[in-house]
């Protein structure tokens, strides 16, 4: 996920590790970023290459190289693929939140036997939970923690939308006024940091709506509730916190800076010795080949640094977005058969 500009992450930040003064001008855009260190690393070659046409003695051993070749490959094969072990650990947690919504929405309509207007009634209400329980996970996984769309606003139960109204939408005179007033004021006071602890200042909305599918079944009476079902459905809202729980665990385990930090100097150490290895070649192979290898190098960085955090709103990210309209897609569906 392509973090945005800001002075806090750039004097964090491994990408300018040896150079800190150009950070500030660069980060902007990762293209111009690779594309300034081409142009850099290039104009390097060219300068060590006349060097060395003018003297012997400045040239490196041919195989000098060749054994850090095979280290900084592995570190490199090392970083891409820790980066994507997330990312496909990402998918997985998501594709496990979309199979467990499903069965809970089987589970509600075929497990709970239906007595009264009450039950049903409140049957209902735990679906439209289920629904918003995936809802507040995306952005919760945003940093909007709380942030209500306008997709979940007129499906939340009234207990919630009291809390809401309560602690986050005061402008907001009455519940029944959030659906149309609060949740466009709710999009200006999404949360930047995604790592705050759970307090009484803040709501954690998918506790908070797991919490009420758990009450939901542990309130139905033992007629209306078979136990091994509650088993079922129990298992299967517990399954939707380790989901939510692994996400986050993804998202607050940052790659070890000083691992970065020493992949960084390592490709900066091997791009300024590769053009002392140009002597009998011309200006152009020397080009050529400094700027395919920086290219190959960096673009390895940047992809491992694009893919690390899965859970944002980019291209390369994951389309939590496509996989909560699935399941309000199928909530809708399942509603129109009860």
């Amino acid at each position: 996920m392509t973090v945005p500009y800001n002075h806090e992450y750039l004097q964090k930040s491994r990408i300018n590790v040896w150079v800190p003064e150009l950070r500030y001008l660069f980060y902007r855009s990762r293209f111009v970023f690779l594309l300034t260190r081409i142009l850099l690393s290039i104009g390097f070659a060219c300068v060590i290459h006349y060097a060395v046409e003018r003297n012997k003695d400045v040239s490196l051993p041919t195989g000098i190289l060749s054994y850090v070749s095979v280290v900084l490959g592995m570190l490199l094969a090392f970083r891409t693929n820790t980066a994507y072990d997330r990312y496909w650990e990402g998918r997985k947690l998501w594709n496990t939140l979309e199979d467990v919504s499903m069965n809970l929405f089987r589970g509600f309509q075929c497990y709970v036997t239906i007595k009264s207007e009450e039950i049903k009634k409140k049957n209902d209400q735990a679906l439209k939970n289920v629904v918003s329980t995936c809802f507040a996970i995306r952005y919760y996984l945003l940093g909007k923690h709380d942030y209500v769309p306008t997709e979940i606003c007129e499906i939340l139960s009234p207990e919630i939308l009291d809390v809401l109204t309560s602690k986050n939408y005061a402008n907001a005179s009455n519940s029944k006024e959030i659906s149309s007033k609060s949740c466009s004021n709710s999009e200006m006071r999404s949360f930047s940091d995604s790592n705050s602890d759970f307090n009484d200042e803040g709501l954690n909305l998918p506790y908070r709506l797991t919490f009420e599918l758990s009450k939901y079944i542990e309130d139905l009476p033992p007629d209306c509730l078979k136990a091994p079902a509650y088993s079922v459905l129990l298992a299967s809202i517990n399954s939707i916190v380790s989901a939510f729980k692994g996400c986050l665990r993804i998202q607050t385990t940052p790659m070890p800076f000083s691992y970065s930090s020493f992949l960084y100097r390592s490709v900066i150490l091997y791009l300024l010795c590769l053009p002392f290895l140009s002597k009998g070649y011309g200006y152009l192979v020397t080009v050529l080949i400094q700027a395919l290898v920086t290219f190959l190098l960096y673009g390895a960085l940047a992809i491992a640094e694009e893919i690390e955090d899965p859970f944002g709103n980019d291209k390369n990210d994951l389309h939590m977005k496509k996989i909560c309209g699935n399941i309000y897609k199928e909530w809708e569906f399942i509603s129109k058969l009860s």
